[in-house]
């Protein structure tokens, strides 16, 4: 996937959807749960951590992800 081989440009392009009004973290959880590289764990990892503290209104997202990823 795209993640796999250029993940600074992929998660760059989901902070920017996040970024934008009415953006749905949800979706964009549940895309980033999808991925099963280790590759890019501790890239997506930092993402989410990121995110929870910018926006703590994400964080029943941000626990369902992490219910996800366990």
């Amino acid at each position: 996937t795209a993640l796999t081989t250029h993940p600074g440009p992929v998660l760059d392009a989901f902070r920017c959807r996040l970024a934008a009004p009415g953006s749905q973290a949800g979706d964009v959880l549940r895309v980033l749960g999808e991925e099963t590289s280790p590759a890019v764990a501790a890239d997506i990892a930092e993402f989410v951590r990121a995110l929870l503290r910018a926006r703590p209104d994400t964080a029943g997202h941000v626990a369902a992800y992490a219910e996800r990823r366990l």
